[in-house]
């Protein structure tokens, strides 16, 4: 399944929306990969195997599930995930791009390749589902990048 939506962060037209700068941005994005029970319920633990100016490593545990993923990271322009496949997941890879199409008027790009199958085997429609999970996800990961801000916690030197 490949699966690609767009949310915009900065809309210069509503003076109530907190304006985020692209660094708040990425440092927010950032601290999704390092604090990932603060984004996604059920993340019991999380292990940085590695990291650099260019990639983290990283090991999430939520319940029984393991989840092993490469995050290249290309500064404050985009992520690209790659999760490894496990015993109870297919794997699969997120591409985040930051896009500023005028000045401050900033977007994020959130691109899923999974292998989940486009039409389902069994009547059941896995694949809306999933797309429906993934574009309230990566809402309510803005929402928090932007609650984050206004309260100064992505603020200090650069990610």
């Amino acid at each position: 399944m490949q699966y690609e939506h767009l949310i915009e962060v900065n809309d210069p037209n509503n003076p109530m929306l907190t304006q985020l700068t692209r660094q708040q941005l990425w440092r927010g994005l950032i601290h999704r990969i390092e604090a990932p029970g603060e984004f996604l319920p059920g993340v019991e633990a999380v292990t940085l195997v590695s990291r650099s100016d260019v990639h983290i490593e990283r090991v999430m545990q939520l319940g029984a599930l393991s989840v092993h993923d490469r995050i290249d990271l290309e500064h404050e322009q985009r992520l690209h995930y790659h999760t490894r496949a496990g015993s109870n997941h297919l794997g699969g890879e997120l591409v985040v791009t930051i896009e500023e199409p005028d000045e401050g008027h900033l977007f994020v790009r959130f691109r899923y390749d999974t292998p989940v199958a486009d039409l389902p085997e069994d009547g059941v429609d896995y694949v809306g589902y999933l797309k429906a999970a993934y574009r309230k996800m990566d809402a309510e990961a803005i929402g928090l990048i932007r609650e984050l801000a206004a309260t100064d916690r992505l603020d200090g030197p650069a990610a």
